[in-house]
């Protein structure tokens, strides 16, 4: 549940209840390899925690 807050609460083109079980796993090796490559800087989890609380 934690999850799919969290993954409503992104601004992104993308909606979890719309990607099939595989679209997804595309996507999260998707998203590892940006992490991976510097494309794009991962929040901790206390900057997601933070956003979540003033997202209310």
């Amino acid at each position: 549940m934690l999850a799919q807050t969290i993954w409503e609460s992104l601004d992104s083109p993308y909606q979890a209840a719309d990607l099939s079980y595989d679209e997804a796993i595309l996507l999260a090796k998707a998203r590892d390899s940006e992490m991976q490559n510097g494309a794009v800087t991962p929040l901790s989890h206390a900057q997601i925690m933070s956003k979540l609380r003033n997202a209310r």
